[in-house]
């Protein structure tokens, strides 16, 4: 089931996202119920909806969803996508090697493991609800550590592009006139172009 739902949430139109605004998200001690809105920080409220319930499974799945959603606020808010979860590793590689401030570079590296586990977790639940609590607080970094690289600026694009290896490079998606494509798809319909030789290659739009 998070599978499938995880799947469409990468899927979804990025029209549907032009609105968006990567914020801080806050953990909650009590939750008193289930919030319908879609967001990253209604999931970690409801993370903690369920953890107060005991259902570690389910705090686990909301976990992964707030976490997901949040960097994928995060790449389209800086023009590009990812589908893939070999190639949102990969960018996450990328944060935690160049990040430049070193108490966001050890918050992303100690918060990144067991956010990533919470998406196993979800499906067979190998950990106690001791481990959801970790997993909880560190949604909540994960998700503040995006939000402060994000507010500072200091992600750049080009940066992430000459640094993946060329086969997960070309799957990046990248908008040209509010449509999103893979970048190998604009260059096989001649709308886009690879220009110059890594580091220093840039995408140029025809």
């Amino acid at each position: 089931m998070l599978s499938i739902f995880f799947a469409n949430l990468w899927a979804m139109s990025l029209k549907e996202h032009s609105y968006i605004v990567v914020q801080r998200v806050e953990l909650k001690q009590h939750v008193d119920k289930i919030s319908d809105d879609l967001t990253p920080h209604s999931y970690l409220d409801n993370a903690a909806f369920y953890f107060e319930r005991d259902d570690g499974a389910k705090a686990s799945e909301m976990i992964w969803e707030c976490s997901s959603l949040q960097l994928k606020y995060f790449l389209i808010g800086n023009e590009l996508d990812a589908n893939g979860d070999r190639l949102r590793i990969r960018i996450i590689d990328f944060l935690t090697t160049f990040c430049t401030d070193k108490e966001l570079k050890d918050q992303l590296f100690s918060a990144w493991p067991s956010v990533h586990l919470s998406q196993e977790n979800a499906h067979d639940y190998k950990f106690g609800l001791g481990f959801v609590k970790y997993m909880l607080k560190s949604a909540m970094v994960f998700c503040n550590v995006l939000y402060e690289i994000n507010e500072r600026k200091s992600f750049n694009r080009d940066d992430l592009l000459n640094w993946l290896p060329d086969y997960l490079m070309l799957k990046v998606k990248v908008p040209i006139d509010g449509e999103w494509k893979m970048i190998e798809e604009w260059i096989h319909e001649g709308k886009l172009k690879l220009e110059g030789e890594k580091p220093n290659m840039r995408l140029i739009k025809l």
